[in-house]
């Protein structure tokens, strides 16, 4: 990595690629702080290329592996994303595992189910949403806040998955 870092000098796009490669190398090796500091997340805090994909994922994959909580501004960077690119199942996945460390049974069901929607498997999408409809039964939401607001998502997304489910199912059927 010393001997590419060195090679790289001169070319910022290059240089770049071995700091993700440097990160990605201490993430293999359980070793988060030193992803975090490849990446120049100082004190864990966002780098300043968070908004790039692969510095976002990165990132959070070392604030996950790092572990002691504070996964809040994780989750609203991963969250940031995904409203910006909701087809992005490898985002919708990291943060429903961001979610469910946070101990958020509900919004991790929900973004799981919307990492497996994106990757167009229609039935295990609507079986997680369903998971998550299950979860809120057991502990209803108050109305008026943002778990109403979260459950009214997964009801209207389950409808909808539904809906699609049955119309893949009639097509099949149709090609048979």
């Amino acid at each position: 990595l010393a001997r590419l870092g060195a090679a790289a000098a001169g070319d910022a796009e290059a240089q770049r690629t071995v700091q993700l490669l440097g990160a990605e190398i201490a993430l293999l090796e359980r070793n988060p702080a030193q992803a975090l500091q490849a990446l120049g997340a100082e004190g864990g805090r966002a780098p300043a290329a968070a908004e790039r994909r692969p510095d976002l994922l990165l990132w959070a994959q070392a604030r996950l592996q790092a572990g002691g909580g504070g996964l809040g501004d994780v989750a609203q960077r991963l969250q940031a994303w995904v409203v910006a690119h909701p087809r992005d199942a490898l985002v919708w996945q990291q943060l429903s595992t961001v979610q469910g460390a946070m101990g958020l049974p509900v919004q991790a069901a929900r973004s799981g189910g919307e990492a497996r929607a994106a990757q167009l498997d229609y039935q295990a999408a609507l079986d997680r949403f369903k998971a998550a409809q299950d979860l809120l039964r057991k502990n209803p939401p108050a109305r008026g806040g943002n778990d109403y607001i979260e459950a009214s998502i997964i009801d209207l997304r389950t409808r909808e998955l539904e809906t699609r489910v049955r119309e893949l199912a009639r097509e099949q059927a149709l090609e048979r």
